[in-house]
């Protein structure tokens, strides 16, 4: 049937409510239109119907001619719709391997993260962070996947970045595309797709990397080549990388052969160590995986210096020497075996010799081997910084050899190894047992009535658990060196839910443990036993308190885990610390989770209290016309809300 009288007549109705009912007798294409609609009239009652209303609305008077064309149009538009078809010609075909599957997904559904992943401007990036902790789903469909590769490109760079993270967790399944279109000699985006492969597929896709290498430029040459590391049959063409490349390429060539299994590798590496052993740790030190002969290697290095130390306790302590110390230290970094745990024993027992005073000056060897790990050392001494790569180990490897070799040390040195001991422990134990044993070691006294706190044991406890976070959308605490990251960070170890003990074990140090209170609880949202152990304490420091940043996060903190009672919360507060600082105050009240009523008596009350002098902002004095104009608009906000409400 053809359907183009209606079509005509829809066009026509549509025009003459455009241009007004006052030309309807005039419009001489629409009684064409509805000659033409005539035929399909007898064929069908629905376009009898039609045929009918333009015959009543062409003979009507003028005064009627509006609402007659208004209920003609809209008949016209629902026929119309219900002629819709979709498809085209053509035979259908499954959809390319690797390209994205289909999903019954809407384009209003994927409309904003399609437009975040094509476009430029700000606000761009949340909208793609939030579909990806929301709806991972979408990055694997196949209209959002290929946008997903495009935006690789993108100049806003964390936004490229996370486009990397997203793709490296889709695994294998996106390989095709991301080898699709690739160019060697492209830029950025190019050099992130290797670098994606790399992280997702390794050596499986060797041949591609030895394909792309001899066409490839500047960034995408070198991640070619570090992407080399994972096959051992590469030695051979890592080696000859090396010696012809120059600059960048050919110091990734270096690091990529230190990181390879290839024998080629060993063998150039322990013929280096003979003439040039700081060249050969300094590649050593950039090792990105466990390669067994490395390990070997660096231990025998490492034993070599601390040999010379045993043999001549009078040698002298030197620059030379701390510096080539330093990078011993960094090479025991992504190395593991009984050779590399001998080094640590050995380390552990000649530490006090190697802290002696230098020769060149009058202070002792010092390092910054922080290892990533958030909570830095207060000494950067010889034997702290052999125990702060211990617990960077631990953390990156919760191997049973590493925590073993963790508690023994402790056992044999005492506290300066109660660190990796104790994470050795929180790493095995359930929480309860952990803490008993914890709790034992936190204190000077066993004896409960005469105990004080053990400032070693503060400072073990702050590096240990200043590398846990509580993750709400995991809902359980994990630790990680490399918080750096956010919440997909390298080398994410799980915990057991922690025993509410440990909170109460951390106020027992007072003010030294504030900032690990805050950080282990900023994010927990209702937990009554927490709030049990927990409550008083963070409310009296909140009240109490003399960091004036950390108010607001007392607020958050309490009012996440449960806590109601807020009565006079800023009155008191300004009774004991006399000052406020302004955001302080105003974040403070606007986070409390009590009715409007309730803010503005405590301001009226904290007027009336800076009128008797004593309270005040800091800077400021106390700003009274902005504090009424505070509290006004909390008024009339409340007013409106009690108008809503009836």
């Amino acid at each position: 049937m053809n359907l183009q009288p209606l079509y005509d007549v829809k066009e026509r109705l549509e025009q003459a409510a455009i241009a007004g009912t006052g030309l309807l007798e005039e419009d001489f294409r629409l009684q064409r239109a509805a000659e033409n609609l005539k035929p399909l009239a007898a064929a069908s009652p629905v376009f009898g119907k039609i045929s009918a209303g333009l015959e009543k609305l062409l003979a009507a008077p003028a005064a009627e001619h509006p609402g007659l064309l208004l209920d003609l149009l809209a008949l016209v538009d629902a026929v119309a719709y219900t002629q819709g078809k979709t498809g085209i010609e053509g035979e259908l075909e499954p959809l390319p391997t690797g390209h994205g599957q289909y999903q019954e997904l809407s384009c209003g559904q994927l409309s904003p993260l399609l437009e975040a992943l094509t476009s430029t401007g700000g606000g761009r990036m949340e909208i793609v962070q939030s579909a990806w902790e929301n709806h991972p789903e979408y990055f694997s469909e196949y209209r959002v996947l290929p946008c997903l590769i495009q935006d690789l490109g993108d100049k806003f760079t964390y936004l490229a970045n996370l486009n990397v993270k997203i793709l490296t967790a889709l695994g294998p399944a996106v390989v095709p595309a991301l080898k699709e279109g690739f160019d060697p000699a492209g830029k950025a985006a190019m050099a992130r797709r290797v670098e994606i492969l790399d992280a997702a597929v390794g050596a499986a896709e060797n041949e591609f990397y030895l394909e792309m290498l001899p066409k490839a430029r500047k960034d995408v040459q070198l991640a070619l080549i570090w992407a080399l590391r994972h096959d051992p049959s590469n030695g051979l063409k890592l080696l000859e990388l090396s010696q012809t490349k120059k600059g960048d390429a050919q110091e990734t060539a270096y690091r990529a052969l230190a990181s390879s299994r290839s024998p080629e590798a060993q063998k150039y590496f322990e013929e280096l160590a003979e003439e040039h052993a700081d060249l050969t740790l300094r590649y050593l030190a950039q090792t990105a995986e466990k390669v067994d002969w490395a390990s070997r290697l660096t231990a025998r290095l490492f034993r070599a210096e601390l040999d010379r130390i045993a043999e001549n306790p009078q040698l002298p302590l030197t620059k030379e020497l701390e510096r080539r110390f330093k990078v011993l230290l960094e090479a025991l970094r992504n190395k593991s075996g009984p050779e590399i745990r001998d080094v640590y024993r050995r380390a552990a027992a000649l530490g006090e010799q190697v802290e002696r005073m230098r020769t060149s000056g009058d202070q002792p060897m010092k390092f910054d081997v922080s290892f990533g790990l958030r909570q830095a050392a207060e000494d950067s001494g010889f034997r702290q910084s052999v125990c702060r790569t211990l617990e960077g180990m631990l953390m990156r490897d919760p191997d049973p050899e590493w925590k073993a070799l963790a508690l023994e040390l402790y056992e044999e040195y005492g506290n300066l190894y109660l660190a990796p001991a104790l994470l050795a422990q929180l790493l095995s134990q359930d929480s309860a047992a952990c803490y008993e044993w914890a709790e034992a070691r936190f204190f000077r006294t066993a004896a409960p009535e005469s105990r004080t706190v053990d400032p070693e044991a503060v400072r073990a406890f702050n590096r240990v658990f200043g590398n846990v976070c509580w993750i709400p959308r995991r809902e359980r605490y994990e630790i990680s060196p490399l918080w750096n990251y956010g919440e997909d960070a390298p080398f994410i170890t799980p915990l057991p839910l922690l025993d509410p003990r440990w909170f109460g074990l951390f106020t027992k140090a007072g003010k030294s443990m504030d900032h690990l209170l805050v950080s282990l609880l900023q994010e927990r949202r209702q937990a009554p036993e927490v709030l049990a152990q927990m409550g008083a304490y963070l409310y009296r420091r909140a009240v109490t308190g003399d960091n004036p940043n950390y108010t607001e996060w007392y607020i958050r903190i309490l009012s996440g885990l449960g806590w109601t009672d807020w009565t006079d919360f800023f009155p008191e507060r300004g009774k004991r610390v006399g000052e406020f600082l302004y955001l302080e105050l105003k974040m403070g009240l606007e986070r409390m989770p009590v009715p409007l009523e309730e803010k503005i008596r405590q301001l009226e009350q904290l007027s009336e209290l800076a009128r008797q002098k004593k309270v005040q902002i800091r800077y400021k004095g106390w700003p009274e016309e902005a504090i009424q104009d505070w509290i006004t608009q909390w008024k009339l906000e409340e007013r409106k809300g009690e108008d809503q409400h009836v």
